[in-house]
């Protein structure tokens, strides 16, 4: 009977056991993920942990009170700085995402180390330091405190390229004037503090940095990449741009920014746009390079006068408290002195590209000489036409009247310039004519005068080829110059 008592107990075990191995779990249903159930966010010091279990969400994105956003299931929030935030986690199964409600947390203590390397201590100086950072007016280590370029997201040429930076302007040798203002951040509070005239406001920022990308251009300039640009070009004294670089981000509504340039600033107190910026983009910039002792801003341009008008700005920028050695700077003109009578004997034309200005860097301790340089660098009379109609100049009318004229040398040493009779002389690039000119060679913006011109010789851009007749432009380091093709 104990037999029997024992085999209907063990029948009855082995039943449940097989009950219990054939149930199915629930199915987990999609729907708004909730803490604790379908993710957890752990604090580990400075760091945060982020884990979503739910098997039905195909995409997550977590978004951070920083700013910050991920989009791994399982992933780390990095914050430096003590204080409290907060994070929701949204999911999708292919269709809209669902929010999770926000979970706030609290980050104990600031990690002072954080900002005490690369391009954090740069910007900042470091906790416990105070760096000022002003407009390089003086041009104490940038060759101007304002650069250019332009791609497709601001300020595409005509002609479907990229283009810049060629150089810039010190603000004043445009007419312009000068902000007297300074800038500095703290790294510990996240206040940045702006003076403008003498009068400061305060608040706050943030600073989302990144390792440089491969460019930074879309399409891509001539001379591959913008970077390559850089360091070829008018920034080749850099010698190298900084690893990193970042997004920053002034309180909204705030009025703080970089100091500038007023007639930017105040688009020359314009009715329609009374800014050349739009308020949101004096409050997001892009922090392009940044040294200890230098710092290049970009700033988004989007008119000039009552017109769209957008390109990227390039605010270059040194630190107040620091001594900078002078440059020993000397320049050298790029003149043709090969060329001689012979070669000028003949007739010529004005090329499709009739004009652009020529520009020559220096050599000294700012590093090796850039080549002469088209500053503008047009390849079509359409382009050229394009922009300098852009520029307030009644453009096409003057070069298609232009294209009949005749500039006639003959071996004798006299010459036909636009039917006006002359005579001439070459001699170490130069030309020099019995009676001064006066409107025979004269462009949109450029014209030539006196009796002496220069045979210029630029040595990069697209349409070097031909006979550059130039003088050089005020006390510039550039030649204002027609361009002629022989017939």
């Amino acid at each position: 009977m104990k037999k029997i008592k024992s085999l209907i107990a063990l029948s009855l075990c082995v039943m449940a056991v097989f009950f219990t191995a054939c149930k199915t779990e629930e199915p987990e249903v999609f729907g708004k993920p909730v803490l604790g159930t379908n993710f957890t966010v752990t604090v580990d010091g400075n760091k945060v942990v982020l884990n979503c279990t739910m098997k039905t969400a195909t995409a997550v994105l977590w978004q951070a009170s920083n700013g910050i956003q991920k989009t791994n299931k399982q992933d780390t929030l990095y914050l430096p700085v003590a204080g409290d935030y907060n994070v929701v986690l949204n999911v999708s199964n292919g269709g809209d995402y669902l929010a999770s409600d926000t979970v706030p947390f609290t980050i104990a203590s600031t990690d002072v180390e954080y900002y005490n390397a690369g391009i954090w201590k740069a910007l900042t100086g470091g906790s416990g330091v105070k760096k000022t950072w002003v407009l390089d007016l003086d041009k104490k280590f940038f060759h101007n405190p304002l650069d250019f370029y332009g791609d497709a997201a601001a300020g595409l040429g005509a002609d479907g390229k990229s283009w810049g930076p060629w150089g810039g302007t010190s603000i004043v040798d445009w007419g312009g004037t000068p902000e007297n203002g300074e800038i500095s951040f703290d790294a510990i509070s996240g206040q940045v503090s702006f003076t403008l005239d003498g009068v400061t406001k305060t608040g706050k920022y943030s600073f989302k940095t990144y390792d440089r990308p491969d460019d930074f251009i879309t399409p891509p300039l001539a001379d591959g990449t913008l970077w390559n640009n850089f360091l070829t070009g008018k920034y080749s004294y850099l010698g190298s741009l900084s690893p990193q670089m970042g997004d920053m981000k002034f309180t909204a509504g705030s009025g703080l920014r970089f100091p500038m340039d007023v007639g930017r600033i105040n688009n020359d107190s314009n009715k329609i746009h009374p800014s050349q910026f739009e308020t949101a983009d004096l409050e997001n910039v892009v922090i392009m390079h940044c040294t200890d002792s230098s710092m290049i801003v970009r700033v988004k341009r989007s008119y000039e006068g009552d017109k769209a008008s957008t390109c990227w700005l390039l605010y270059n920028y040194v630190v107040k408290e620091y001594t900078y050695k002078p440059e020993v700077m000397t320049y050298t003109e790029p003149i043709k002195t090969s060329f001689t009578a012979s070669d000028l004997v003949g007739t010529w034309k004005y090329d499709a590209v009739a004009q652009d200005w020529i520009g020559w860097d220096a050599t000294g301790t700012k590093g090796t000489s850039i080549q002469s340089a088209l500053l503008n660098n047009w390849d079509t009379r359409a382009a050229m036409v394009t922009t300098l109609t852009g520029w307030g100049a009644k453009a096409d009318s003057t070069f298609t009247a232009n294209d009949a004229n005749s500039y006639v040398f003959e071996n004798n040493g006299s010459c036909t310039l636009a039917g006006k009779a002359n005579t001439y002389t070459v001699a170490n690039g130069k030309i020099t004519f019995g009676t001064a000119l006066t409107t025979e060679f004269s462009q949109v913006f450029i014209s030539l005068t006196g009796t002496v011109v220069t045979i210029a010789d630029p040595k990069s851009g697209t349409a070097i080829a031909g006979l550059w007749l130039a003088q050089q432009n005020d006390a510039k380091k550039e030649y204002k110059a027609v361009h002629l093709k022989k017939q």
